[in-house]
């Protein structure tokens, strides 16, 4: 051999080594969370950290935990908590080793290059983790290709073969959804090898997942038994999530994606290969494209349409690692610009936040590592200190006995002390089908069930709020009694005996459109609706999302509300009168008085767009009862109704300033006197944001007299994240202000106190009608 090709061969090979050393240092920073985030206030900071107490207490994943997450969510979330670290490094690393040699044996013998750009790719990840969690499944398809001939000896190729497959067990700990995605891979491997009549391959491939998630099942201290039920009870969250959390977005990016995903596909086709093969590894790349797709799309959002476009880029560049030729170096080309593309809505400068990823994940392994190794306490102090402050925004009290929380902001109950013991399907917003409906119902039922909940109303997407976790409202009317309404959370406390009872008042037929009329009476109505989907509507909803249904309500007083309707959900039952859209309003339902008289309905109508009939049966079966025996406290006591104090303080003791803030006027009740619902949030913003000491609602009539009404404070986390602060959290207010004396015109605003000084916001106004007993609610400035 010349000098100069024993250079080259040198140099290949100090290249090779190079891009399989960075693409190993890329795997273990993108995967292995060594900076590990903290508790911070939220819906999904909620149930990342109901996770890791889950675990760490104990509770048997599946059974008293029912969530799209398995034990080993921290590796997903990098949520940090004492006792799940370990389970979360150890795993990721498992995870980070596996998918680098998954990757190796993709790539093969061929070209450095596709493993460099993979790893510098990899921290694209940064933006939608998901993503990563469909890359490795597609990793490990493609090493089964890779493994072919790759060593002479059997025993190698068997031990390659088991670190290759070990995250297909691993994988449905971390998320349950990927239980769909790991089988497939794990079927469709055993019919290659087996058409190849590799016997000792395909048998590892059946067996070996199935032993890495009973492993690892054990190892995280989980009973055997529950394993079962923990794959079980996947099945309602996998089947109901698709009507239950759809969200339309840009039609543009959906097709920017299959646009893409089809030039992926036909690059594949295109490679010269075994026949066997070549299909093989099509139907891999389709099933990562289309599950990706759907948990893109399905609920678009900028969270989720950006797990789309970071999935075109990094499985993009497996179609070099397995064939590093035109078609792919093409196929790459459109998926970048069309990840680039679907994200410019979503990030600010989609390239320039894409280059900098790297940065941000590489310095974040690096400062980890150092505090890991020589300041190992300082990860469990910021973990405390996170809940500290948390704890200081909570409003909930620090009660005897166990306690929950709906329908979402599990932080607040943690992070006040409380003994956490969560119904099954700890968020009701997830509670997607009649069968999770009725765990949930059956556990407040039970003598496990805590003795305090703290109770708020807080639908998500515009839903009909009585909806989510609807059935559970049997239960809490009958067994829990009002204490005390906290900022925005009812308190309530358990009773003995159960004193409602259920009464069949109807029950019949409907044509989807056809209004339903509801019996006008004292008690609460109950009514449970079965809507099935048609067989093109089944079709539709797997390989996309359903037409979605709306529940049109119709007042007493001739009030009409929209909202979003989900049949999976109605099949359970629903409270559908009186129509309750706030805690405050459901807190009524034990009032001595009848303040939920003018929130009666008179009817409901379930409608979908003009196409909806093709996709749902025509025929919806309804069953109505009352609802009896609710007992009755002074919830006027609780609510503290805010009282009119006309011109408290005189335009001499105010000043007009500007505020950041906003309120809406949200509802009312109807007995001896009106009661104005509203809600908002206000931050003083002249010299710097600060949270009010006291914030006003005020109502000026037509001759100049002002309405002081005082509020109650609120937590608003998201008012918090907008501003970047966490105290400003604290800005949020609520009022039930008793304005059943005024009548006519009225300008309403709002106003503080701030250091002893009076401040009304020049900004911040509105105009409200109020009318002799049917007022005009419906003003806002939000």
């Amino acid at each position: 051999m010349s000098q100069a090709n024993q250079n080259t061969s040198s140099s290949g090979r100090w290249l090779n080594l190079f891009a399989k050393g960075l693409l190993l240092f890329a795997m273990l920073a993108v995967l292995v969370p060594l900076l590990p985030l903290m508790p911070v206030a939220g819906l999904d900071p909620s149930w990342r950290l109901g996770m890791n107490v889950g675990v760490a207490e104990g509770m048997k994943i599946g059974e008293d935990i029912i969530f799209t997450f398995g034990p080993y969510a921290a590796v997903f979330t990098r949520y940090f908590h004492p006792a799940t670290d370990e389970l979360m490094v150890w795993g990721s690393l498992f995870l980070a080793f596996a998918g680098w040699v998954a990757a190796l044996m993709a790539a093969g013998r061929r070209s450095s290059l596709p493993l460099v750009i993979l790893a510098l790719a990899l921290p694209t990840s940064l933006f939608a983790r998901d993503a990563l969690l469909f890359l490795l499944p597609l990793l490990i398809g493609l090493a089964i290709v890779g493994l072919r001939d790759r060593y002479h000896s059997r025993l190698a190729s068997a031990l390659v073969m088991i670190i290759v497959l070990a995250p297909l067990g691993f994988l449905p700990l971390i998320k349950g959804t990927l239980l769909i995605a790991c089988i497939a891979v794990m079927v469709l491997a055993a019919v290659l090898l087996i058409a190849r009549r590799e016997w000792l391959m395909a048998t590892l491939t059946v067996c070996i997942p199935p032993i890495v998630i009973v492993a690892a099942w054990l190892i995280a201290e989980q009973p055997l038994d529950t394993l079962r039920i923990y794959i079980t009870n996947m099945l309602p969250i996998v089947q109901g999530y698709t009507e239950a959390m759809a969200l339309t977005g840009s039609s543009l990016e959906v097709i920017v994606y299959l646009a893409a995903a089809c030039t992926i596909s036909l690059a594949v086709l295109l490679q010269e290969q075994p026949r066997w093969e070549k299909i093989y590894v099509f139907l891999m790349f389709c099933l990562i494209l289309f599950l990706s797709f759907k948990s893109s799309f399905v609920r678009h959002d900028g969270h989720h349409a950006l797990i789309a476009s970071i999935v075109l880029i990094l499985v993009s560049i497996c179609t070099l690692l397995f064939r590093f030729n035109r078609a792919s170096g093409f196929a790459v080309v459109i998926a970048c610009t069309s990840g680039f593309f679907i994200s410019a809505s979503y990030l600010h400068s989609p390239v320039r936040d894409y280059l900098s990823s790297n940065k941000n994940v590489y310095g974040a392994a690096a400062y980890g590592a150092y505090l890991r190794l020589f300041q190992p306490a300082s990860l469990k102090a910021s973990y405390d200190l996170s809940l500290e402050n948390l704890g200081r925004l909570s409003p909930i009290p620090l009660l005897e006995g166990g306690s929950d929380i709906y329908s979402h902001q599990q932080w607040a109950l943690i992070a006040s002390g409380n003994n956490w013991a969560p119904r099954p399907v700890f968020q009701s917003y997830s509670v997607y089908t009649d069968s999770l409906a009725e765990q949930n119902r059956a556990y407040l039922a039970s003598n496990s069930a805590p003795g305090n909940i703290f109770f708020n109303v807080e639908p998500i997407d515009g839903r009909f709020p009585a909806i989510e976790d609807g059935l559970s409202w049997l239960e809490l009317l009958g067994r829990y009694k009002p204490v005390q309404f906290l900022q925005s959370h009812l308190q309530l406390e358990r009773t003995s005996g159960y004193s409602m009872s259920r009464q069949e008042i109807f029950k019949g037929t409907y044509r989807l459109g056809e209004l339903v009329t509801i019996p006008h009476r004292d008690t609460p109505i109950f009514m449970s609706m079965d809507i099935t989907p048609s067989l093109l509507g089944r079709l539709v909803s797997f390989l996309f999302k359903p037409n979605q249904l709306k529940l049109v309500v119709r007042l007493q007083d001739g009030r009409t509300y929209s909202y979003r309707f989900i049949a999976t959900m109605a099949r359970s039952g629903f409270v559908v009168s009186p129509l309750i859209n706030n805690t405050k309003q459901f807190g009524f339902f034990w009032g001595r008085t009848n303040y939920l008289s003018a929130e009666s309905v008179e009817s409901v109508q379930v409608t979908s767009s003009s196409w909806g009939s093709w996709f749902w049966q025509e025929n919806i079966h309804v069953v109505i009862e009352s609802l009896d025996g609710v007992s009755k406290f002074a919830v006027e006591d609780i609510y503290k109704f805010s009282k009119a104090e006309p011109n408290l303080f005189s335009e001499a003791e105010t000043r007009m300033v500007t505020c950041e803030g906003a309120f809406k006027i949200v509802d009312r009740v109807s007995a001896a006197d009106e009661i104005l619902h509203a809600s908002g949030w206000l931050i003083s913003s002249e010299k710097q944001p600060l949270v009010p000491a006291l914030t006003y609602f005020v109502l000026q009539d037509s001759e100049g007299v002002s309405h002081w009404f005082e509020t109650s404070s609120e937590i608003r986390p998201e008012i918090g994240d907008h501003f970047g602060d966490e105290k400003l959290s604290a800005s949020g207010f609520s009022i039930a202000a008793v304005v059943g004396k005024l009548q006519g015109s009225f300008e309403v605003g709002l106003a503080f106190v701030q250091e002893g000084a009076v401040h009304r916001c020049s900004n911040i106004r509105s105009n409200l009608e109020v009318r002799a007993r049917q007022p005009d609610w419906e003003q806002s400035t939000e």
